[in-house]
């Protein structure tokens, strides 16, 4: 079971995995990722997981769910922009940005 947190890291765990895994989401295509928080009922499900993949790169920040926490669990999370250097990361400019 992988839980995916946006569509985009659903597709990844799909397209990789196959009809081996079960793949959920709790983003969908219409979603807004920016204001989207998990309730108390879909937050359970990351726990019943063995394997988490987060988009990263500030999406899941306002999120009441304790990442690290569900690693200490011994449920696998990772992101799927970990791999990217910073100097790589496009962020929009003007108020808010990192740049």
């Amino acid at each position: 079971r992988v839980t995916s947190t946006t569509p985009f890291t659903a597709d990844l765990v799909k397209i990789i995995g196959g009809d081996a895994v079960e793949a959920r989401r709790f983003v969908t295509l219409e979603g807004n990722l920016q204001s989207f928080a998990p309730t108390a009922p879909e937050n359970a499900k990351f726990h019943t997981s063995d394997m988490v993949i987060t988009h990263g790169l500030g999406l899941e920040s306002r999120w009441p769910v304790d990442f690290d926490a569900l690693a200490k669990d011994g449920v696998r999370v990772f992101s799927a922009t970990a791999g990217i250097p910073d100097g790589r990361i496009l962020r929009p400019s003007g108020p808010g940005s990192r740049r």
